[in-house]
This record gives C-alpha cells, structure tokens and sequence, in this order.
C-alpha cells in the first residue's frame, strides 16, 4: 500500500504479488475467450508519480499478435540514434532486473508471457498513451479514441465496476489471504 514510482523501485515480495494479480487477470479473461496486455509507463521521477500498471484485455486471437506490433513499434519510436538500446526483451518478468532504477521506461507484458521494455530517452515528446495507440491500431479503433477515452457519466463507470467485480468473483485470490488472516487473527486471540 506505501508509494512507489514504478516498477523498478518495487521490493520482490510486491512484485511476486502483482504477478498473482496478473496470473489471475489472465484466467478471468481467458475464461471470457479474451487475451490481454499489461502495459506500465514510467516517467516524469521528478514529479513523484504513483506506479501504475494497465491491464487491456483484447480479442483471443489478436493476443498472438500483439508481441509482433510491439516490437515494430518500439523500434521504430523516439530518434534512430539513441543512447540505450531501443528493445530490450525481458528474460524474467521482473522490470528491476531489466532496466536501471530511476530511468523512464515503456514496458509491455502479453498474458502471462514476458514482453518487452523501452527506455524512454525524450520525456518531453514520449507519448503517454503508447501502447494503447497500438492496441487501438490492432481494433481498428481511431487514435483520438485512444488518446482521449470519452468521458463517462458516474452510474455508467458504476455498472462497469460492478459488471468488473463480478467477472472478477471467482478468480479473487485474495479471498485466500483473508481467510488466512482472519484465522490467524482467531488464533492468537485463543491462545491468549
């Protein structure tokens, strides 16, 4: 729950969670007949941003796909001439490994295969909304769409929170560790 920029400042205990959050994600789609992508953009350290990583579930058949647009995409982002390599595949699934501390990065995992990084050498021209550019390209869904999702009245995020937590129900891992804890709690208080 405490602060954290990105993902390269996360301890390895956190980060063993995300990926429990994410393997669950990836069932809750697959159940739907959909694959996603997680996406994380890691930028602007000076103005203490909070991390965020993004979860966009896409049609099953278009998830093989996604590792090929990314690559193309990345390589060809920002100046031919850069100080850091462009592509960087990860070999584990944990970022820090991958890309030094303090740097701005793109990162894009594929279901529960390991992706890609991109360490963002010009901040000031990085598109934030990159990778969703790419997923929008892949859905045939206009750019300005994915630059600036319409606004939504509240009852309608409402239902789709609820329609959300639903889907989610049967795939909360988490129902887990509360029960742990709350028979852990039971049994300090018997033994006292």
């Amino acid at each position: 729950m405490s602060h954290v920029a990105s993902g390269t400042s996360l301890d390895e205990d956190v980060w063993n969670e995300i990926q429990e959050f994410r393997k669950a994600l990836v069932k809750m789609f697959l159940s739907r007949g959909e694959d996603c992508v997680f996406m994380e953009t890691a930028m602007g350290f000076r103005r203490q941003p909070h991390m965020v990583i993004e979860c966009i579930p896409v049609p099953e058949d278009m998830g093989s796909m996604l590792p090929m647009y990314y690559q193309k995409a990345i390589q060809e982002c920002e100046t031919e001439w850069s100080d850091n390599v462009k592509l960087v595949k990860l070999k584990d699934k944990n970022i820090s490994r991958n890309i030094p501390k303090g740097l701005p990065y793109f990162h894009v995992d594929f279901g529960l295969d390991n992706g890609f990084a991109h360490v963002i050498e010009d901040e000031e021209n990085w598109n934030r909304r990159f990778g969703h550019e790419i997923v929008g390209g892949m859905m045939d869904v206009e750019a300005r769409v994915m630059r600036n999702p319409p606004w939504e009245q509240f009852d309608q995020q409402k239902a789709k929170v609820i329609q959300f937590g639903e889907m989610w129900r049967p795939f909360d891992f988490t129902k887990v560790y509360k029960q742990k804890k709350r028979e852990n709690s039971s049994s300090d208080s018997d033994s006292d």
